[in-house]
């Protein structure tokens, strides 16, 4: 993957249109602020993988409306022209013809052809921070690193033998009692269609038994409010008995005025007799319907839960004819599980042992080498030899790690086939003039193009192509 140029329009502060025609190894210098990042690493991401680290509509240049980015690539002896823009549009040409499709289906075709936002972060970015610098990881996520090309295969392998394996335990003959009585499909359909009719009668009866429990309910309403009015009347005339004059104006109570409310009591208690008795009829009525329909309820129930029993037991009993493994088939996948680990942990030592090389033949221009350890117990880890002093990596300095890393980084990219588009953003910049030098003269030797941030570089080579930018434009200083 080669980016031969980047197109930028109203992109951040990069006002209008601006064309950067890009060689093998070419480098951005500038001051701080002045946009070196917002104008080659942010724009590549976000052309390839529609990705910001900010809110998307700050992409755009104050007082305009819209922004795209253009990519001019060369990858598996093909051309590539990938446009996208804000509003959202992607637009992807492949040797002049255009990709079909939503903006999903593109980025899929996009991730396919160049790997994944993830995949670009990891192997062609060059720095020292966490999620790209794959150094500054656990050693765990370190080897899954020198795996990774591989590993997938051997993960697809051992989740396969892990699906075997859960079957032959399940359908194993060791785990049934074998009944000397065939099961019968025949039983097992009159068992279903048994418990089918079973079911139809009980839904009836719960409808029922439904319908007279709020009968009762609404019966038992109506009788407490008859007999809270009766109470109240009641109350009533035995506090009107008692009283010589009222409370309220102390006037004498006279006895015309208790009979009168008596008789009030007494027509009230009359009045609702029969409606009362007729109500306490009714609620014996459906007291009684209950009492059968559950009776009917549990019996049906009782019936259903037999038949469902026999049921679950006869659909045990057919399956028997799945139990098909013996305790050896189980044994034998086992086997393959254990030997599969027992590979992954030589393919890891033989990945270490070919990788290893190819990363001390790139540090040996530095002076430095790198040494992987693993131990018996697959505990994995490294050390870094620089003038004959072993060093952790946690000791070396800043500009120590990028090299390292950038080291390591190149020699998977080399051994996996891959080549091309590698960026350091700000990384470089930690590194002396000197070690800057022998890492482009590095780079140089092997199929990659660079695209490299730094502040200042007074003396760079005649292959190095500078820009400088400074506010808002870039400007080609030397090819």
């Amino acid at each position: 993957m080669r980016l031969r140029e980047l197109t930028v329009n109203n992109w951040k502060n990069f006002k209008g249109e601006h064309k950067i025609t890009l060689f093998n190894l070419n480098l951005f210098t500038g001051e701080n602020g002045a946009g070196k990042s917002a104008l080659i690493l942010d724009p590549i991401l976000f052309c390839l993988h529609g990705y910001s680290e900010g809110v998307m509509a700050d992409l755009i240049t104050i007082g305009e409306k819209k922004t795209s980015v253009r990519l001019f690539l060369e990858a598996n002896n093909k051309s590539y022209s990938i446009t996208r823009g804000i509003p959202s549009k992607l637009t992807i040409l492949e040797d002049g013809v255009e990709i079909k499709g939503s903006i999903k289906v593109k980025q899929e075709y996009i991730n396919k052809t160049f790997h994944d936002l993830n995949w670009f972060q990891k192997f062609r970015l060059f720095d020292v921070s966490a999620g790209i610098n794959i150094l500054e990881g656990s050693s765990l996520d370190l080897k899954k690193t020198l795996l990774s090309f591989n590993e997938e295969k051997l993960n697809s392998l051992r989740t396969k033998l892990l699906a075997l394996k859960r079957e032959r335990d399940i359908y194993n003959i060791a785990n049934v009692d074998i009944s000397p009585h065939a099961p019968s499909e025949v039983r097992l359909t009159v068992l279903q269609k048994g418990i089918a009719m079973i079911k139809g009668l009980i839904d009836p009866v719960r409808i029922k038994l439904n319908n007279h429990q709020i009968n009762i309910r609404q019966i038992n309403y109506k009788l407490g409010g008859l007999n809270q009015k009766i109470d109240a009347s009641v109350r009533k005339n035995n506090t009107v008995k008692g009283l010589i004059e009222c409370p309220t104006c102390h006037q004498t109570v006279e006895n015309k005025y208790k009979d009168e409310v008596a008789k009030e009591v007494q027509d009230l208690v009359t009045q609702n007799k029969d409606v009362i008795t007729q109500l306490k009829s009714e609620l014996t009525l459906e007291q009684e319907a209950v009492m059968d329909l559950n009776e009917k309820q549990e019996k049906f129930q009782s019936s259903l839960s037999t038949a469902e029993r026999m049921l679950h037991k006869l659909d045990a009993r057919l399956k028997q004819k799945d139990y098909i493994w013996s305790p050896k088939d189980l044994e034998i996948i086992k086997q393959c599980i254990k030997e599969v680990d027992n590979f992954y942990s030589f393919y890891l030592l033989e990945a270490i042992q070919s990788i290893e090389p190819v990363i001390n033949h790139l540090l040996s221009r530095i002076h430095m080498s790198l040494k992987f350890l693993l131990n018996a117990k697959g505990k994995f880890d490294f050390i870094v030899n620089i003038d004959k002093k072993e060093l952790k990596y946690s000791q070396l300095s800043k500009g120590q790690k990028l090299v390292v890393s950038m080291a390591v980084k190149m020699a998977l990219l080399l051994e996996r086939g891959e080549s091309g588009l590698i960026i350091s953003d700000e990384g470089m910049s930690s590194l002396s003039e000197k070690n800057l030098d022998l890492m482009f003269n590095l780079i140089q030797e092997h199929p990659f193009q660079l695209l490299a941030v730094v502040h200042r570089y007074e003396n760079p080579a005649n292959f190095l192509k500078v820009f400088e930018v400074d506010k808002g434009t870039v400007q080609c200083l030397k090819v």
